[in-house]
């Protein structure tokens, strides 16, 4: 999952997110109204693992907003990574994709990658994660 994510690979990244959803969590993991919290706080428990190739921050002010995540490369070169985070209640029919779609929108209406842009980082992987219990969507690209 991790070298899905620091080489851009939105794909194998949410396949991989999903598959721990519905393999390793239980219902009594995730609380009832705020699984972004959980799963934000899941990530960034994955992330400490690549701490020596970037300065990984949660919640911090970026443009003109708050992102979730944003992992800065160490190296200029490698890409930078800004994660944000969407929760669909449990019993609307709101499309996960929709709401993944939003937080990837999000991500560039509020400027969330000028940090990283201020820091030399050419390149940026930005992901919206949607979750609605144990469903999770995604989406993203790198710029």
């Amino acid at each position: 999952m991790l070298e899905s994510l620091t080489q851009g690979n939105i794909e194998p990244f949410g396949q991989m997110l999903q598959i721990f959803a519905e393999r390793v969590f239980s219902y009594h993991d995730l609380p009832g109204y705020e699984p972004e919290s959980f799963y934000h706080a899941f990530v960034l428990g994955l992330l400490v693992n690549l701490d020596g190739r970037y300065e990984i921050k949660s919640n911090r002010e970026s443009g003109s907003g708050r992102y979730d995540i944003m992992m800065a490369p160490k190296k200029n070169t490698d890409l930078g990574i800004v994660m944000e985070f969407k929760r669909v209640k449990p019993k609307t029919k709101t499309e996960l994709s929709v709401s993944a779609a939003k937080a990837l929108a999000q991500i560039d209406k509020k400027h969330y990658i000028k940090d990283l842009q201020q820091r030399g980082v050419t390149r940026v992987f930005k992901i919206g994660v949607a979750a609605r219990g144990k469903e999770v969507a995604v989406e993203g690209g790198v710029t």
